[in-house]
């Protein structure tokens, strides 16, 4: 930067003028860069430069204070706002990387500008979000050109093929590029929804005019679901099966009873569905939580009609059942198990754990014993 013949021209000018050791502003016949006392100056046609940037000729840049003084291991910042670092010999850092006493980064652009709110790339291919600041993201969320949203953990760097959670309990999932999903996402066997903002999704979703239920974890439900007391059917493809379509598909097996109702056990998704109308025309009334036989003892399937009815039976000493349906010899609709007073003993529904017989509600075996005649159609499968 500094060279001898540099030196040696200003000595030689000291010894004519007979100057002192300062420079002043107006010194005729100084160009370049001068010393005096242990800092540089910066000459043109004998005028010192002042609040000025200097590029040499090896295209360095350099900056001189409002007293002339070359800058060195400070940041300067121009008339616009930006800022520049001046390393130890007073050049203009640029495409480099910088650390703070306090540890933190920032980068230098090509042009030496402190980049802020952007994104850098280093050399190893990682890339870092620089804040307002200047300084290296960390523990928080930045969003590129795009639109999309990526997560910067402790050291600044994208997470990806992660849940993040935050801290009002909102989850999210960055993908393998560390992109914030949204919309649907399969994620080990399990369907999830993101709303716009990225955050997993749970109870109902209106989407593309289509109902769908996400559970408490997020995951997309299949087969019967209880949403404020209400059973609801979710086909296999997480839509809502609504009556009609429901009905759709038992009016396509030609079924057909000697009542004007119709039963059906779904032992897989445990639910009793009670129908209305007659053979293809059947609409559904009532859908009902039921406990089937467990393994040892399984409920039959088949067809069967309505047989049987009492107010009670007695299982043992001090447990009874109500409201029973009979629909083949043993085999019952009636209640949970409850004790002498009537109080619930073993309310267990929708899981297999009966001897065989199809355990109710108090107030749902009361509606089958009360409502459905003899000789209805009972179909268990």
């Amino acid at each position: 930067m500094i060279n001898k013949k540099c030196v040696s021209m200003f000595l030689i000018t000291l010894i004519l003028v007979g100057s002192t050791n300062f420079l002043t502003t107006n010194a005729e016949g100084l160009n370049g860069w001068n010393e005096s006392q242990g800092d540089w100056y910066y000459y043109s046609e004998g005028v010192m430069k002042t609040q000025a940037w200097v590029e040499d000729s090896e295209q360095r840049w350099y900056y001189v204070d409002n007293q002339g003084i070359m800058k060195s291991n400070s940041w300067v910042q121009d008339s616009l706002g930006k800022w520049y670092y001046l390393d130890g010999q007073g050049v203009m850092k640029a495409n480099s990387w910088f650390q703070y006493s306090s540890g933190k980064w920032c980068y230098l652009g090509k042009d030496g500008v402190m980049e802020t709110n952007t994104w850098v790339q280093d050399s190893s291919g990682i890339w870092y979000y620089l804040d307002g600041n200047g300084e290296i993201k960390a523990n928080g969320w930045a969003q590129d050109s795009g639109g999309k949203w990526y997560y910067l953990n402790k050291d600044g760097l994208i997470k990806t093929n992660e849940w993040i959670q935050d801290s009002n309990n909102r989850r999210y999932y960055l993908d393998s590029a560390g992109i914030m999903k949204t919309g649907w996402f399969t994620y080990e066997n399990k369907q999830y929804y993101f709303n716009s903002k990225g955050v997993m999704t749970n109870g109902w979703i209106d989407y593309q005019g289509k109902w769908y239920y996400l559970n408490s974890n997020g995951s997309l439900a299949t087969g019967w679901i209880e949403s404020a007391s209400v059973w609801y059917y979710i086909a296999e493809n997480g839509e809502l099966l609504t009556n009609e379509s429901f009905e759709r598909i038992i009016n396509t097996k030609d079924l057909s009873s000697s009542t004007s109702y119709l039963i059906t056990i779904d032992e897989e998704k445990q639910m009793v569905n009670i129908f209305e109308g007659f053979t293809n025309n059947w609409k559904i009334i009532k859908s009902i939580r039921c406990a089937t036989g467990k393994k040892s003892t399984p409920t039959v399937k088949g067809f069967y009609i309505i047989e049987s009815k009492g107010a009670m039976f007695r299982v043992s000493s001090n447990t009874i059942c109500k409201y029973y349906t009979g629909f083949y010899g043993n085999y019952l609709f009636h209640t949970v198990l409850l004790d002498n007073a009537g109080n619930v003993q073993v309310g267990t529904l929708g899981q297999a754990v009966s001897h065989g017989c199809v355990r109710l509600s108090i107030e749902d075996a009361k509606y089958i014993y009360d409502n459905i005649p003899y000789y209805t159609k009972v179909w268990s499968y």
